[in-house]
């Protein structure tokens, strides 16, 4: 096994997927991003094949793509409730004590609990068990977590 980590970078590229959210920036197509043009940006920071692996499509078609190590940081941009769900159902098994996990989105949807990130993270913690402790707020809508991973 590589003693170097591994980066996953997971994203649809044409834009957001259809959604019920209810938001109008966050509307299907919208931050729509090039492949190629991630991959430059990676390059020009040093980050390049095979350490680098940029996964395009939906969360839920790509779990087979994700190596099975465990994750020292996760950092979850997905902003709608499904997409962080299916990010967190993905990466879920590969979460350990300690694991650093960002959440860009945290705080859209006016904080609403029952909505996008929140929600998806509260979903999770309460189906896996793993308790999730606020480390620092970054940016307007952003915030950090420490997992804590119970003992099975």
């Amino acid at each position: 096994m590589s003693s170097r980590p591994s980066f996953y970078g997971f994203d649809t590229f044409p834009g957001m997927p259809q959604n019920d959210e209810g938001d109008d920036t966050l509307a299907s197509g919208s931050f729509r991003a090039g492949i190629e043009i991630a991959t430059a940006r990676c390059r020009a920071v040093g980050l390049q094949a095979p350490e680098l692996q940029l996964v395009p499509g939906l969360f839920a078609d790509n779990a087979d793509r994700i190596g099975d190590r465990p994750a020292a940081i996760v950092h979850l941009d997905c902003d709608l409730h499904a997409s962080t769900r299916d990010a967190l159902c993905l990466i879920g098994p590969r979460l350990v004590q300690g694991s650093v996990l960002p959440c860009d989105d945290y705080d859209l949807f006016r904080a609403d609990n029952q909505a996008g990130q929140r929600r998806a993270l509260r979903e999770f913690t309460e189906a896996s068990g793993i308790q999730l402790e606020t480390w620092f707020a970054y940016g307007a809508a952003s915030r950090a977590f420490l997992c804590h991973v119970n003992p099975t």
